[in-house]
């Protein structure tokens, strides 16, 4: 499976968590265990965890998705998703 194919699987998953998060986790889960190391992955759960408004777990996602890039572009795409749901977590 190539980074096309893992893209759209992962967009596909964060589609499905946004309408039953139950399923889009098992579906995450899926493709975490085939691509553990896939930033593109962590940063599509990270976008579906902020609209469902579950702030902590997107800036996990977001944080581990920077780790993982290697593309400047998308490093710093991750860095802004970080930036904009800190101040909406609730300590």
């Amino acid at each position: 499976m190539g980074w096309l194919d893992v893209t759209n699987n992962a967009e596909k998953a964060r589609t499905r968590m946004i309408n039953s998060m139950d399923e889009g986790e098992r579906e995450f889960s899926r493709l975490l265990r085939l691509h553990p190391l896939d930033g593109m992955i962590y940063y599509k759960r990270a976008q579906a965890y902020e609209s469902l408004g579950h702030y902590e777990a997107a800036r996990q996602d977001y944080q581990k998705a920077h780790h993982f890039f290697i593309r400047h572009q998308w490093k710093e795409a991750a860095q802004h998703g970080v930036e904009r749901v800190q101040p909406l977590i609730k300590l």
